[in-house]
């Protein structure tokens, strides 16, 4: 009876080492077993996050109920409710962290892991169209250009208990200028991992201080080999940053269908939100040259360019002004200027 007993202490001993190695290897560890109240108490604060979290981006109730409508049907492999899942696992990790039963290093694997396969399902759940950036929209279709990816990641991220905030990107990481939303997570140990779900990439963590300098109103990498394959030029937006380049696409959706006064009120909004967004300046002077009003045109491109002095399209587009104005030197040097800093520039 010794021996059996022995034995057994030994058996458990190994089951034990063996779950521990396997969890540093992985970003999981140890969990013990989950009572049902506890689950549906981590469903109902999950839903409640949920829900605030879309109508902090001023969205109504209704779109918030809507969006959790629309992720209550994503279940794991066991039928339960993949979101609430992570959020638990992330809190529990937290926890193990607080009492010093993990490093901070293995929570921060904890967070990547989670940050991974959360852009998974988001990538299985909803394909890309470009049409759809409001997030009535890309819950009735099921579809997201940029923007809207980026909603949902920095909803559902921050909601599981990562932090995460989303980035207006002057510069992708191909060396393409052009105006794209993306997302960043910070994690525990410092380092942060840029998510893009319209180019479907996830970069390994980084150390910003490392790979970015502040230059103007953005971060540019100061790599150009850019090893890490990760977006070159970027402007980190807090929720307010956020909720303007909403009302910027909005605005531009009016823009585009000639509703110039409308597209104006949703871009005066935006800048009241974020002083700092030059597309928003450059959009404005767009509407305000659609109604013929010059002077206003002219000036909010020159703030869009103050604000990004490498902005090709707001001095193509102050160029069309000055041309339709008859000032030929200054369209010129705007020009040259704009064509310099994009040979392939083009106004939007």
């Amino acid at each position: 009876m010794k021996v059996s007993r022995i034995s057994a202490i030994t058996l458990i001993v190994l089951f034990l080492i063996v779950g521990i190695c396997f969890g540093q290897s992985t970003g999981e560890y140890p969990r013990e077993g989950v009572q049902p109240d506890t689950e549906a108490r981590f469903e109902e604060e999950y839903i409640e996050q949920i829900k605030q979290l879309v109508k902090g981006l001023e969205y109504s109730d209704k779109v918030a109920e809507d969006f959790v409508q629309m992720v209550s049907g994503w279940r794991d492999a066991q039928g339960r409710p993949v979101l609430v899942v992570w959020r638990q696992k992330l809190a529990e990790a937290k926890e193990a962290d607080k009492q010093g039963k993990i490093s901070k290093d293995q929570l921060a694997k904890v967070e990547e892991n989670i940050t991974r396969k959360l852009s998974q399902r988001i990538q299985k759940e909803i394909s890309y169209n470009e049409k759809f950036f409001d997030l009535a929209d890309v819950i009735k279709h099921k579809q997201a250009q940029c923007l809207g990816c980026s909603q949902l990641f920095y909803v559902l991220g921050n909601s599981v208990g990562l932090s995460v905030k989303t980035i207006n990107v002057i510069e992708q990481r191909t060396g393409v200028l052009i105006d794209h939303v993306a997302c960043i997570v910070s994690l525990t140990d410092g380092k942060m991992m840029m998510v893009d779900l319209a180019h479907g990439f996830v970069s390994k963590p980084f150390i910003i201080k490392k790979e970015f300098a502040k230059v103007g109103n953005y971060k540019e990498l100061k790599d150009r080999d850019n090893p890490l394959g990760i977006h070159r030029r970027i402007q980190i937006l807090d929720r307010s940053g956020l909720i303007a380049a909403i009302y910027t696409n909005r605005g531009v959706t009016y823009g585009e269908s000639g509703q110039y006064q409308k597209a104006i009120s949703y871009f005066t909004k935006a800048i009241e939100l974020n002083p700092k967004y030059a597309e928003t300046y450059c959009n404005l002077g767009k509407a305000y040259a659609g109604l013929g009003q010059y002077p206003k045109a002219i000036s909010d491109y020159t703030k869009a360019i103050e604000l990004n002095p490498e902005f090709a399209v707001a001095c193509n587009n102050r160029g069309v002004v000055y041309a339709d104005l008859g000032q030929y030197p200054k369209a010129i040097s705007d020009y040259t200027k704009a064509i310099e800093l994009n040979p392939n520039v083009n106004g939007k």
